[in-house]
């Protein structure tokens, strides 16, 4: 009997530590998919192609955000026309927020790496919180597009976002179409009831505000969240506008 006991004690220890491998490496293994996010202002006037790793934005926008990097090397480069100006390796912590400045004169400098969640809460479109300076901030405004997407352009987009299962496809998708147009907050509003829940629909709304034509009606936006703390997230967000 005894010997019996003691048999099945080494097997349950051995099963146990057996488990406790498998549970580690589980861990390890997704702490290094955790995804980053890498935002880049450039104080140059001009219209820039960013490319990292597999993503590519062009825009005479003054900033740009690459959500959903792979963290580690990362292969940037940036372009204005058809002359080069970068072309590097840069490292990108998981699960933060990488904050880049660039310009013609310096270059792509790091200014911080913030962590993407501040006590469980999403960072929402935080730049000012990070070690950019304003002064660095550049000159001229934010060029908003005058004209908004036409009706039948919006109910494809529209009818392409509704198509997707999930609420983080439907993100890409609704984010990839607007970098190159514009849309009012009306249409942002009828996008953004296609999303099933707040997480996803949050990061598409704050994405959108530089790219609405009237963005002094997008409190509007507000009313589309269920939870109190998600609208008072939208009030922060425009008190730093």
């Amino acid at each position: 009997m005894h010997s019996y006991l003691n048999t099945t004690l080494a097997l349950m220890k051995k099963l146990f530590l057996l488990a406790s491998f498998v549970l580690l490496t589980h861990f390890v293994k997704a702490q290094g998919n955790i995804d980053a996010e890498v935002f880049i202002e450039f104080s140059d006037e001009g219209r820039y192609t960013v490319s990292i790793d597999d993503q590519a934005l062009t825009s005479s926008r003054s900033r740009f955000r690459f959500f959903e990097v792979r963290p580690g090397n990362a292969a940037i480069s940036v372009s204005s026309g058809n002359k080069q100006l970068i072309n590097s390796t840069v490292a990108i912590a998981p699960a933060r927020r990488s904050i880049f400045t660039f310009s013609k004169r310096l270059g792509l400098k790091l200014q911080a790496q913030i962590p993407l969640y501040n006590n469980g809460q999403y960072r929402l479109d935080d730049w000012d919180n990070s070690s950019v300076r304003s002064n660095q901030a550049p000159s001229f405004p934010r060029r908003r597009m005058p004209q908004p997407m036409d009706e039948q352009a919006f109910s494809a987009l529209l009818k392409s976002v509704k198509s997707q299962g999930f609420d983080s496809d439907k993100k890409n998708v609704f984010t990839a179409a607007i970098r190159n147009n514009a849309l009012t907050v009306s249409q942002l509003k009828d996008a953004l009831k296609a999303f099933s829940f707040d997480d996803e629909k949050l990061k598409a709304a704050l994405f959108a505000y530089d790219y609405v034509v009237d963005p002094g009606n997008f409190f509007q936006v507000r009313e589309l969240f269920v939870f109190q703390s998600n609208k008072d997230k939208i009030d922060q967000f425009l008190q730093k506008q």
